[in-house]
């Protein structure tokens, strides 16, 4: 801990640093008080400092959780993964449920938007996802595996599961473009 200096000296170091950090991009009180403690400094100089940046509207959760969502938003990402996010950036629940409280269009819209930015609309068409063979069974000779567009259509459609899902799109939300794809 850096107790060498009079407490005055060691508060005006501690703002300094954090408008630095801020002027860099908003962060939440959690993060802001774990990267000034990593400069050694002390924890009670550090929450003072904390506080009376919160006071003058330097820092602010509200509006670090409104810039956060919206960012993740733009990158694709849906509401499930923006939730963990700033749950892990210790970011108070109700913000974060006022600020991912959008209707399910808005959510729907979203989802559509990614899909078709990642897959380009490729979609394999209904029959194959449905079982129906389209092509008979045919084998892989050099692995000695079967094949079928079904399989194929199947594994497609997991993998693009796989992604909407690591996106932080639920389960319905993807059900939902699914079904909206195909009756089309």
């Amino acid at each position: 801990m850096k107790l060498c200096m009079p407490k005055n000296v060691l508060d005006s170091e501690i703002k300094a640093c954090a408008f630095r950090l801020l002027a860099r991009r908003e962060h939440s009180r959690y993060e802001l008080r774990q990267k000034l403690l990593l400069r050694d400094y002390d924890v009670a100089l550090v929450e003072d400092v904390l506080d009376y940046m919160a006071e003058e509207h330097w820092q602010s959760d509200e509006r670090f959780t409104e810039n956060y969502v919206r960012s993740r938003i733009n990158k694709g990402y849906g509401r499930l993964k923006i939730q963990a996010e700033l749950q892990e950036r210790a970011v108070d629940s109700s913000l974060i449920a006022i600020h991912l409280s959008q209707d399910e269009d808005f959510w729907f819209e979203q989802i559509k938007q990614v899909w078709q930015k990642k897959f380009n609309k490729s979609l394999p068409k209904l029959t194959a996802v449905r079982g129906i063979k389209v092509e008979p069974e045919r084998r892989n000779a050099a692995y000695g595996e079967r094949s079928s567009v079904s399989e194929f259509a199947n594994s497609e459609l997991m993998k693009q599961y796989r992604f909407l899902q690591s996106r932080g799109f639920t389960g319905e939300d993807i059900k939902r473009l699914w079904t909206f794809i195909y009756e089309k």
